[in-house]
């Protein structure tokens, strides 16, 4: 898990394009989220890393992605500005 705190200094539309590539570059779906799989057996508190590097580098994408997302739900991005309506006073 990422934290999203670290894209809210990034603009929206520059956000949201990078959120877009790095899916479309893992083949993800733009509201991708982590995915946890079993560690299995270690060595005592050591646990190595068997995933193959392909699979390693999709889940750290969907991670990047879901972070990238929480920052744009925060912020948001994507939607349109508010208006503020000057009401008069009679």
């Amino acid at each position: 898990v990422q934290s999203s705190l670290q894209y809210d200094s990034v603009p929206c539309n520059q956000l949201l394009a990078q959120r877009n590539r790095l899916a479309q570059r893992f083949r993800l779906p733009q509201d991708a989220k982590p995915s946890f799989s079993d560690p299995g057996v270690g060595l005592g508190p050591f646990t190595p890393d068997v995933r193959p590097k392909a699979q390693r580098d999709v889940e750290q994408a969907s991670g990047r992605i879901d972070a990238m997302n929480r920052s744009i739900a925060r912020r948001e991005c994507g939607k349109p500005a508010k208006q503020n309506k000057l009401g008069l006073q009679g």
